[in-house]
């Protein structure tokens, strides 16, 4: 794979990309793990191990907690999604980007493909985030949600598919978890699933069989 492409974008499959954030371009699954152990501790229960979290983790996240016996509701709920936040804007420093991120990031912008970020996290948040690893320049629109509610994306999938200029079948969302397989089937937009973010290879695979293990594979996918 060369550093730019040798077509034009209307030379290619697609003309939009969209990105998930977390687990997708940013590799945090383990930092969610160890700070959701610190708030299972602090309420008696059991820690969770990577591969039960890959397993397990969902949207919207009331109800993976109440799977786990934590709060899903009222205050309580609030309470700890509001620790968990911050716990994250903390060490969110720590994670790395994805392995072949930035590489293919700068092979998408060198075909000529517009790309854009889709998250369930606070918007001030993910704006954050992105700066901080200085991708900002990558990408034409950056949306995500105005709560912390950890509810999902699906409030604002929409606004941010009418903001492309690109017909849906000209756009891919790549995502790492089921959230992001449903969040294409309702916009009408295709979709790869990323193995190395939140949800296992295994459950991915129980959605759809566009499941990748590196994202140099994606090059193949959109040429």
């Amino acid at each position: 794979m060369g550093s730019n492409c040798l077509g034009s974008s209307f030379d290619m499959k697609y003309q939009h990309i969209v990105w998930d954030w977390n687990g997708t371009l940013v590799d945090d699954a383990e930092l969610c793990v160890v700070i959701l152990n610190q708030i299972l501790n602090d309420y008696g229960k059991m820690p969770v191990d990577r591969a039960f979290y890959l397993d397990n983790f969902s949207f919207p996240v009331c109800e993976y907690y109440k799977s786990l016996g934590l709060p899903s509701c009222g205050p309580e709920y609030q309470e700890i999604s509001q620790r968990f936040i911050e716990e994250y804007r903390k060490k969110h420093h720590i994670c790395k980007l994805q392995k072949s991120s930035v590489k293919m990031l700068s092979y998408i912008k060198g075909c000529g493909i517009s790309q854009s970020v889709l998250s369930a996290g606070n918007i001030a948040d993910v704006l954050d985030f992105v700066e901080y690893h200085k991708l900002s320049d990558f990408f034409t629109i950056i949306s995500g949600v105005y709560h912390t509610n950890a509810t999902g994306k699906s409030d604002v999938a929409h606004k941010h598919l009418n903001q492309i200029q690109a017909c849906t079948s000209e756009i891919l969302l790549i995502g790492d978890t089921l959230h992001d397989f449903e969040i294409a089937t309702d916009l009408k937009v295709d979709c790869v699933l990323y193995s190395k973010g939140h949800n296992s290879k295994n459950r991915l695979l129980e959605a759809s069989n566009s499941v990748i293990n590196d994202l140099e594979e994606l090059v193949g996918l959109i040429d």
